[in-house]
């Protein structure tokens, strides 16, 4: 794949505006309920890390 200045430049530096922009919106009380409540956090790290190859992998 050729790179050109859309894969080079603008992809990853919108990227990098968003991923900004979400971690800004975190408070103190978003890290305080992901340490009470973890459940929802390890289902989906499972999830995403370990189901997600697997369901693709068999589906193509």
């Amino acid at each position: 794949m050729e790179a050109n200045f859309l894969t080079a430049v603008f992809l990853p530096l919108a990227l990098f505006i968003i991923m900004l922009g979400m971690g800004l919106t975190f408070t103190l009380e978003d890290f305080k309920r992901v340490v009470i409540y973890p459940k929802a956090v390890v289902i989906s790290l499972v999830a995403q890390l370990i189901v997600l190859p697997i369901v693709g992998q068999l589906w193509f």
